[in-house]
Formats: structure tokens, C-alpha cells, sequence
């Protein structure tokens, strides 16, 4: 028992932690900033790496050149490749947002927070595509029709936002297994992308990296 005076200890789960612990209420705070300054660090340095993608590819670069003297024409394509694409196409965004906010509500947390994520990821991708404008590869590589630029693909970063929403609310003792599912889809719809011919490498990296940010900045904004 507590002496006289002394601090009680509160018993809770910290987040995503497999154990409960003690800690004393006046640790709460500190766990709370904590938090955020891990959150604020990681959108900081998404950012950054995003930027310096964009930078390179908008001019050009190293990655850039590199990666064009490298890739070769990928050869047809065997039929499953355009299955696992679809897993980045508008309805499957949907499904994910719709799974995401269901899985808020029972847990009640903020049912909109999914689709606010999903929509900032939309339209940072499409400004990005716009200012970069960067051509696709060679035509004769296409095994499937594109819908403008090539920067970011919009496939991987919408197949990365509907998954990472889902991951997002699942409880925390799901986290790890679906954090491993997300991961194994987005790596399969970006290696699509490249396989049929429709983007560059690091096309598939900005996309991965603008939904990585949106929803860091998601949860720094909501506190989640």
C-alpha cells in the first residue's frame, strides 16, 4: 500500500504495448510529449526524404539518371501481375477507408480521421504529379493504360493509404501482423507497377512515402 503522502500508482496500457506497467499519474504528460515529439521527428523526416526524392526527379538527378540507364523494357507481363495491380485502384481505397472507420467507431475514436488521412494523401499526390510532371517510361513498355504523370504512382499511394488507415485502428495487439499484411500489398501493387511497365522505381518510392507522411501528419494533428 501507499504510505501517507506518497503518489498512488495508476495501472493502464500504454499504447500499443502487449503488457500493462505501472506508472504514476504525473507520467502522463510526459508519455503524451513524448508521443508527439516521435511524431513530429517522423513526419519531419518523411518530409525531408520526400522533398529530396521530388528535387531529384523533378531535375533530373543522380536517382534519376541512374535509374534510366539502369531499367531494362520488363518483358510481357504474365496475367496476375494486372490482379495484384488492381489492389491500388479507387474501389479498393474505399473499402479501406470504409473497414478504417468502422474499426474507429468501435473503438471509438474519431470516425473521420481515415478518410480525412485518405483525402489530404489524394490531393498531395496530385499536386505532386502536377508540378513534377515527369514522363512515364518508354511507350513501348505500357501494358496497361496510364492516367497522367508518372510522379508519384498513384497506385502504390493509394494502395499504401487504404492499408496504412486500416493499421492505423487496428487494436494494438493486430498491429504488428497487419502492419505485416499492409507492408507484403503495397510492396506487391508497387512491384506491379514497375513489372507492367508503367512507372519508374522511384516512382513507386514517392508514392510510399507521401502516404508514410500523410499519416504521420494525421496522427500529430489528431493526437492519436
Amino acid at each position: 500500500m501507499a504510505g501517507v503522502g506518497q503518489p498512488r500508482s495508476l495501472v493502464r496500457e500504454t499504447p500499443c504495448a502487449p503488457f500493462t506497467f505501472e506508472v504514476r499519474a504525473h507520467d502522463e504528460g510526459d508519455d503524451m510529449a513524448g508521443s508527439r515529439r516521435r511524431d513530429r521527428s517522423l513526419a519531419m523526416g518523411l518530409g525531408l526524404a520526400l522533398a529530396a526524392l521530388t528535387a531529384d526527379v523533378a531535375a533530373g538527378g543522380r536517382i534519376d539518371g541512374w535509374e534510366r540507364s539502369r531499367l531494362r523494357a520488363p518483358g510481357r507481363a504474365p496475367a496476375g501481375w494486372h490482379t495484384v495491380t488492381a489492389a491500388g485502384d479507387a474501389p479498393s481505397l474505399f473499402v479501406g477507408v470504409a473497414a478504417a472507420s468502422l474499426l474507429a467507431a468501435a473503438r471509438r475514436r474519431p470516425v473521420l480521421r481515415p478518410g480525412l488521412t485518405v483525402l489530404g494523401g489524394v490531393l498531395v499526390r496530385a499536386a505532386l504529379c502536377r508540378a513534377v510532371a515527369r514522363p512515364r517510361p518508354p511507350r513501348d513498355w505500357w501494358q496497361a493504360e496510364p492516367t497522367g504523370p508518372s510522379f508519384p504512382s498513384r497506385h502504390t499511394t493509394w494502395a499504401s493509404l487504404a492499408a496504412g488507415v486500416v493499421v492505423d485502428e487496428l487494436p494494438c495487439a493486430g498491429r504488428p501482423v497487419g502492419g505485416a499484411a499492409a507492408a507484403g500489398l503495397v510492396a506487391a501493387v508497387g512491384m506491379s507497377r514497375v513489372r507492367l511497365g508503367m512507372h519508374w522505381p522511384t516512382d513507386v518510392g514517392g508514392g510510399v512515402l507521401t502516404a508514410l507522411l500523410c499519416r504521420a501528419v494525421s496522427r500529430l494533428v489528431s493526437g492519436a
